[in-house]
């Protein structure tokens, strides 16, 4: 199993494979993928979990039209035609973000 993890500013890979006396796992910082920001993909897991731009904005603490802006760069940078693809690529990914870092 393979996710992307977002911490802070920081993304790492994370790589979990299981053995036969339990499960190994392999991290290694990379960059953002597609040239996203460490935000960008904030946003992007908010948009994977259904939630709005208000609600994506109540949880990271900016305005509703700020996320607005975040969306429209993460669908250029993805390349994306709307949330829905850009979700489907968050799942994609594994995207988790660690909202304690």
């Amino acid at each position: 199993m393979r996710r992307l993890v977002v911490r802070g500013e920081t993304v790492f890979e994370i790589d979990v494979y299981r053995t036969g006396a339990g499960v190994v796992l392999l991290h290694r910082e990379v960059p953002p993928p597609d040239g996203l920001h460490p935000r960008e993909l904030q946003v992007l897991s908010g948009m994977a979990a259904g939630l709005s731009n208000a609600e994506i904005g109540a949880l990271l603490g900016i305005g509703a039209r700020t996320v607005a802006t975040h969306v429209e760069h993460v669908l250029g940078r993805t390349g994306c035609r709307n949330r829905a693809e850009a979700a489907a690529r968050a799942v994609g990914w594994g995207l988790v973000v660690d909202a304690s870092g």
